[in-house]
């Protein structure tokens, strides 16, 4: 039977093992795509920044207006209602000269030239960040640019961003005037509608106090369906506009979300797998493994809910994964352990004790010290009177009847006794009590 120190150190290297192995699943980010989607559930809506406002080229403005694409005196005639906004930021495309002529691009061009406030404008990168798209030269010198390249997940989701790319900065960083030289974690407000957004038309016939935009930052981008400017985010599709303003507002308010590295995720690992092995390993009441291991997972899932109210993930999916194999492994392995146990504990003891207290040590085979221990015991030696000169009157036949037959009831007296038969020698029989489990009184 394994020893119960060598069976604890199994468990705990084990224990160890496993969290190697879901160390190194989370290094691979085997499951990213679903310990994303699982963090997403984190993220609820929150008040939006009442300093962000989005100038929308909806359906309305459209039918209202003319078929897209506009002139570019529209524009020219909405940035003059916009003058009191903090920064401007126009996610239109004006890489090609206006179908509308030469003078339809002088006019936004002059109108640029008037604004006070800063104003900027998109450019795309490739992958390997070089420009692909920018606006006319005659538009770059009254304006900043900032690149409208969006990060997709494996899944096609947007939920991370970048200020700086190479030589050039984002979108949402020209707008915020705040720059982070990490990828970051988009803060998302919530669905889409989260921001005050403004039908483009509304600015565009002088519906809208100026007060509005005071000092407020103004997003003006294509939000109708038709134009499919949308990116999928954890709250569903959303405007490409909407996704630079969450982003605009993540950087503004320069509270980023850390994720932790492989390095703490791997302790955590090592230390829910530890804890789980040794509560498994010593308890052997059903209630009470339950009990514990309910606590070990309750601790590490309300430790992930804490860390994240501070700003901090710690990889959900991999923990309670990490959590369930190590958990189910070890409780095969001590099912397996005790099967064996029980088995060896029934041959040993199952002919010479009564079966209640081979029960009983079959329950609490910790009662049972194979290795010896000092004990005050009742010991019965008992043989037959005459059994020499009875012998020699007899048949081998009647004489091993006899032996039989005294040896079997000396026996069951023994057991109904709660003694413990310890051996036969011929005729005689040694038994004793108090041992391995104590009689009652």
């Amino acid at each position: 039977m394994t020893s119960r120190f060598s069976r604890i150190n199994s468990f705990l290297l084990l224990g160890f093992l496993m969290a190697l192995f879901s160390g190194f699943l989370f290094y691979e980010g085997f499951f990213d795509t679903w310990q994303e989607k699982i963090q997403d559930r984190f993220f609820l809506r929150t008040q939006p920044k009442d300093n962000i406002v989005i100038l929308s080229i909806d359906d309305l403005s459209i039918s209202r207006i003319g078929q897209w694409p506009w002139q570019r005196s529209v524009f020219a005639e909405a940035l003059k209602q916009l003058d009191g906004a903090k920064r401007i930021g126009i996610d239109v495309s004006f890489s090609e000269p206006s179908r509308f002529g030469k003078i339809d691009d002088a006019v936004l061009e002059e109108a640029l030239a008037k604004m006070q406030a800063p104003i900027v404008l998109p450019i795309q990168l490739s992958d390997k960040g070089r420009l692909t798209s920018h606006p006319l030269p005659i538009f770059e010198r009254y304006v900043h640019l900032g690149f409208i390249n969006i990060v997709e997940d494996a899944d096609g989701v947007s939920r991370r961003a970048n200020a700086i790319w190479g030589d050039y900065r984002s979108f949402a960083s020209r707008l915020t005037g705040k720059e982070s030289s990490e990828t970051f974690r988009i803060r998302y407000q919530g669905p889409a509608g989260g921001f005050l957004t403004i039908p483009f038309i509304d600015v565009f016939e002088k519906q809208v106090p100026g007060e509005v935009f005071k000092d407020a930052v103004v997003l003006i981008g294509t939000t109708a369906k038709d134009l499919r400017d949308f990116e999928e985010t954890p709250f569903g599709a959303m405007p490409g506009v909407e996704v630079h303003a969450n982003i605009a507002s993540t950087l503004d308010r320069e509270k980023f979300i850390k994720e932790a590295s492989p390095g703490l995720i791997f302790a955590l690992f090592l230390l829910t797998n530890l804890s789980t092995a040794y509560a498994i390993f010593s308890l052997r009441n059903f209630a009470g493994l339950v009990i514990s291991l309910f606590g070990i997972f309750t601790a590490f899932n309300l430790a992930t809910l804490a860390a994240f109210y501070f700003d901090f993930l710690l990889a959900p999916l991999y923990l309670n994964l990490n959590f369930i194999l190590t958990a189910g492994l070890l409780v095969a392995l001590q099912s397996i352990f005790e099967s064996k146990e029980k088995n060896f504990i029934r041959k040993t003891f199952q002919y010479y004790l009564m079966p209640e207290v081979v029960d009983e040590l079959m329950r609490n085979p910790e009662k049972l010290k194979l290795g010896g221990e000092r004990k005050r015991v009742t010991i019965l030696f008992s043989d037959i009177r005459g059994f020499t000169s009875m012998s020699e009157t007899m048949s081998p036949e009647e004489l091993t009847h006899l032996v039989n037959k005294y040896l079997s009831a000396m026996t069951e007296i023994i057991i109904q006794r709660r003694g413990l038969v310890d051996k036969y020698i011929g005729d005689a029989i040694m038994a004793f009590w108090g041992a391995p489990l104590p009689n009652p009184k």
